[in-house]
């Protein structure tokens, strides 16, 4: 595997094992040592000096990230004796364990570093070492090439969002006032709009999803936007979950009396101030 194809894999497995910032820190700080070493696999590194660049002060996370890497076969691992004998340390994919070197070329002899090729820490909002940038070595002959180089590889020191985890913030992020401007437009009254961003954040994907069912019934049945509950209002308080009640103005599509009104009339006793005989409600009822 190519240095690429070694941090790809690594992504593919976190997939399935949802590392978090320690245990991606230490896989890095490994890979980038067995690179620095020219690819020489196994290789030897102190416990004391890997925590001591990865800041740590307790032994445990430590054991227990180096574990999982283990358990998701990204690497192997022996432990000195305690007598001057450093761990030991093989990077699953590099050497004659694997199919190509990590530079490309074949075979398993030990190979020299990437030429050209400097890793760069990169700090998401965690401050965790989440990814490597490749910036290519300097060529002569294309400077504007090196420029465009040396700009991408500086933005990616300082954008979080060159790491995975910062792409996928990002990404959600997106998503997130993506569906926010759905039920902005389809609630219709638009008032309140940051306090209404800032409360849709706080909820979850399905209650988002309740939400954007909900609200073209709810709406419609509000055709007066005096009886709608100001957005701020309806997500604080649930609304999505309760009945929908008509507004009084779309209770009835007629101004006149009801067929169940006229009937009283007609029943009840002659009244003065009935001003139109019984032939005329019976002509009303049938134009109803």
């Amino acid at each position: 595997m190519n240095y690429i194809q070694l941090i790809n894999r690594f992504w593919a497995k976190d997939l399935e094992y949802a590392f978090n910032s320690l245990e991606i820190a230490l896989y890095m700080r490994l890979l980038d040592r067995c690179n620095r070493l020219g690819w020489k696999n196994p290789f030897h590194l102190s416990v004391e000096r890997l925590m001591a660049h990865m800041a740590l002060s307790s032994k445990k996370p430590f054991d227990t990230a180096r574990k999982r890497l283990r358990d998701a076969d990204l690497l192997r691992y022996t432990n000195g004796n305690g007598r001057g004998s450093t761990t030991e340390y093989t990077i699953i994919g590099v050497g004659p364990d694997s199919d190509s070197s990590p530079n490309g070329s074949n075979g398993g002899a030990p190979n020299a570093p990437l030429s050209g090729v400097v890793s760069a820490q990169i700090e998401d909002g965690f401050g965790a070492f989440s990814g490597l940038v490749h910036k290519t070595k300097p060529d002569e002959t294309k400077p504007d090439q090196n420029k465009k180089n040396e700009a991408h590889a500086s933005a990616a020191s300082n954008d979080s969002s060159f790491s995975p985890t910062g792409r996928w913030r990002a990404e959600k992020k997106k998503e997130d006032l993506d569906s926010f401007e759905k039920f902005w437009n389809a609630y219709g009254k638009k008032v309140d709009r940051a306090l209404c961003l800032k409360r849709w954040n706080a909820l979850t994907d399905a209650d988002r999803s309740a939400i954007l069912a909900n609200v073209p019934t709810y709406v419609r049945n509000k055709p007066d936007k005096q009886f709608l509950k100001n957005p701020a209002n309806y997500l604080a308080g649930r609304c999505w979950l309760d009945e929908i009640t008509p507004s009084p103005s779309h209770r009835g599509t007629s101004n006149g009396p009801s067929a169940a009104q006229i009937q009283r009339m007609m029943d009840s006793p002659p009244s003065p101030f009935i001003t139109f005989s019984k032939a005329d409600m019976e002509r009303m009822m049938r134009n109803m």
